[in-house]
């Protein structure tokens, strides 16, 4: 097994931990606007990755909790958690080790992340 495919086997345990809880997994990217806004406005915990994606969460519900995946290496504020400030929402973030650059910009790194940490904090 090489280095990406542990790491991908990382990613699935957060998944298959969450689906062992009754979560859903939603690929935004593949979904009409429509769509995404649907599923986002119907949410009772939304789990994402840090990023460009976060500010997806201004349509998420007020009671909504967001749990937001990232590495200790970005300092940053994103969007989901500004908005769950100015909402009411509840967030939190989860930093797991960084692993290899993987992109031009500091932000794109594999990191890896404790499925316990996450699974704590529903």
């Amino acid at each position: 097994e090489d280095e990406r495919d542990a790491r991908d086997g990382e990613e699935h345990e957060v998944e298959a931990a969450l689906k062992g809880r009754g979560f859903d997994t939603i690929t935004l990217e593949g979904m009409s606007v429509d769509e995404q806004l649907d599923a986002v406005a119907s949410a009772e915990i939304i789990v994402m990755p840090i990023g460009g994606g976060s500010p997806v969460t201004m349509f998420a519900p007020l009671d909504c909790k967001i749990i937001e995946l990232g590495f200790s290496d970005i300092i940053g504020v994103f969007a989901s958690a500004c908005w769950a400030d100015v909402l009411g929402q509840s967030y939190a973030r989860v930093n797991g080790a960084p692993g290899d650059q993987i992109g031009a910009l500091h932000i794109d790194r594999d990191y890896a992340i404790d499925p316990e940490q996450v699974l704590a904090l529903l």
